[in-house]
């Protein structure tokens, strides 16, 4: 997926992109998309991640639960605001997702991508060793 740039500030792209959505999925079923919980990490002024735990719940003859964990690099540029979103499956280069995300989000129920959670508890290891 690529980059989405619009005109507004930084408070106002992570509430988008934190609202609840609504939606019907293709088998007409309605679907409902809940930010559970978010973080914002700034790297910098104009840069930075903005980590959350969806959660998305519809029925098929029973409830049907879905959750995941999203990283969305956040950049400005030219006075835009801008994202590109990537979900826990897309292997995301970033690993400052506070560790209780990967809890709510249990890979054995929900599924989700080991390796980048070896590589989050790896960059969290090397980061308490370099702090005196």
């Amino acid at each position: 997926m690529g980059w989405f740039f619009e005109e507004m500030t930084l408070q106002q792209l992570i509430a988008e992109r934190t609202q609840e959505q609504n939606s019907t999925g293709p088998d007409g079923f309605n679907r409902t998309n809940t930010c559970l919980t978010h973080t914002y990490i700034a790297a910098s002024e104009n840069f930075g991640v903005l980590w959350s735990v969806r959660e998305r719940r519809y029925f098929q003859q029973v409830e049907v639960v879905e959750r995941w964990i999203v990283c969305d690099v956040v950049e400005s540029r030219n006075g835009l605001w801008g994202y590109k979103s990537m979900a826990e499956l897309d292997g995301p280069s970033y690993y400052s997702v506070p560790l209780s995300y990967l809890s709510m989000v249990p890979i054995e129920v929900y599924g989700g991508d080991a390796q980048w959670r070896e590589a989050v508890l790896d960059a969290i290891s090397c980061d308490e060793e370099r702090q005196p």
